[in-house]
């Protein structure tokens, strides 16, 4: 959008304990560029660590803004073939504080040739950051919620792969863990909506939930 670098290193000169300044929201466009939706992330500042572990709060690369001494200490895995941006910001929010900028700074388009890697290979990184993150969410304090969260990723990425058995069986493990999430519920009955290919539809309904999931633990005002 319009003025990002220059909003965002503005914070950047205001404050050097900000490592990575990254935007609130993102609009939601269809193919031709019409809005149909702002999704909302966090409006956290300072230590992102251990709320990160939960869910990717912060979005891929386009949002953010990262000082050059972030690199130097922390790469992307090369290893990985999605969800690499996750698995940085996870480990940068370990060593640097981040601070939010309100307000969308980028559009996700959605169309039907969007998804440049296989939804094989974002299931199998899905897997690989549950296990990263495995010990540091058994000790977090939040640990029972992260849990429900990871189980809630992983059947989205079995239902973006076209497993919808196992997709429903995570979702079905989230609800065990959360019987009072309506959430969870939502998720179960979205992948009886055409689930492959993943559709605007699942979509906007998971940003919906990611959103009320998130003022509910008030990441939100």
């Amino acid at each position: 959008m319009p003025r990002k670098l220059e909003k965002q290193i503005a914070l950047l000169w205001q404050n050097e304990s900000f490592g990575l300044v990254y935007s609130s929201s993102i609009y939601v466009i269809q193919s031709d560029g019409r809005i149909i939706g702002l999704y909302n992330r966090s409006t956290s500042d300072g230590n992102f660590y251990p709320q990160i572990l939960e869910e990717p709060l912060i979005g891929n690369c386009n949002g953010v803004l990262a000082r050059k001494k972030c690199f130097e200490t922390e790469l992307f895995d090369e290893n990985l073939l999605a969800l690499e941006d996750w698995d940085l910001w996870t480990r940068l929010a370990t060593k640097f504080f981040f601070k939010h900028i309100d307000g969308p700074l980028e559009a996700y388009r959605l169309h039907q040739r969007r998804m440049t890697r296989s939804y094989q290979q974002i299931l199998l990184a899905t897997k690989t950051m549950f296990n990263k993150l495995f010990t540091d969410i058994h000790s977090s304090p939040n640990q029972y919620e992260a849990f429900r969260r990871g189980h809630l990723w992983l059947g989205l990425a079995y239902l973006q792969s076209g497993d919808e058995t196992h997709a429903r069986t995570e979702y079905t493990i989230a609800i065990r863990m959360n019987p009072r999430s309506v959430g969870n519920y939502l998720r179960f009955l979205s992948s009886f909506i055409a689930p492959q290919p993943y559709n605007s539809i699942q979509v906007l309904l998971e940003h919906k939930m990611m959103d009320s999931t998130r003022r509910k633990n008030r990441l939100l005002p």
